[in-house]
């Protein structure tokens, strides 16, 4: 299993060597995806959207994965907010945590949960200090 994010791609309008037009591309949604355990080689690859923030003024950070048992996972990410577009210190975390649990083959246990005042990303990440 792997977590990723990505921007939503079926709002791109061009492609170049150098951006993707047409589509925010600050705006990144968290996604798994898996192949199913038992069949590594055969197995279809299962891709599940743990997050929506196209259309908002949030964004996802890279998302983490912890193993929590040999089946179940848990992936984390946090919530951040552009501010300005100055480099490496453009976002700013909004104090929420989210987590997701999930199964090996990216079934989620339980609905995305919000953990506020935790953080995952630092200054070295480009959070602004308060």
């Amino acid at each position: 299993m792997v977590a990723y994010n990505s921007i939503n791609h079926s709002k791109a309008t061009n492609y170049t060597n150098a951006r993707v037009e047409g589509v925010d591309t600050d705006k990144r949604d968290v996604f798994v995806a898996a192949v199913p355990r038992n069949d590594m080689v055969n197995g279809k690859i299962n891709f599940k959207s743990l997050s929506k923030y196209s259309g908002t003024a949030l964004s996802a950070s890279v998302p983490h994965i912890v193993p929590i048992t040999s089946n179940k996972f848990m992936v984390l990410w946090q919530e951040v907010k552009k501010v300005t577009d100055e480099p490496f210190k453009n976002y700013i975390d909004d104090g929420h945590l989210k987590y997701v649990l999930c199964g090996w083959s990216g079934q989620t246990a339980r609905q995305r949960t919000n953990c506020s005042l935790f953080s995952i990303i630092g200054s070295a990440a480009g959070r602004e200090s308060k």
